[in-house]
């Protein structure tokens, strides 16, 4: 059987963990709350974006399939130059110095 003093530490260690959840969990219900109006400003701000921009492919109109790449060799024996590499339906400009 347990004794009485035991059992009075158990109900408070228990008492002590159920008022740190209570906590917690108030404080997870305020700042979600406090944070719930800036959520809101941000999908608000994106839908009129998306309705006020009239781009609708964007990959090829800010030249998303096109990447350059400056490359510095120091081998003695190298090739200086401007080669084109093509992959997955994209262009690499690659330029060797």
């Amino acid at each position: 059987m347990i004794r009485d003093d035991t059992r009075q530490t158990i109900k408070f260690v228990i008492w002590v963990i159920g008022i740190i959840i209570a906590i917690y969990i108030a404080s997870v219900a305020i700042f979600y709350g406090a944070g719930s109006q800036s959520r809101n400003n941000d999908r608000e701000i994106t839908k009129l974006a998306n309705q006020k921009t009239p781009i609708r492919n964007i990959d090829t109109y800010y030249h998303l399939d096109r990447g350059y790449m400056l490359s510095f060799n120091f081998n003695k024996h190298k090739e200086i130059g401007v080669k084109e590499h093509f992959l997955d339906g994209k262009t690499l400009i690659e330029a060797v110095v």
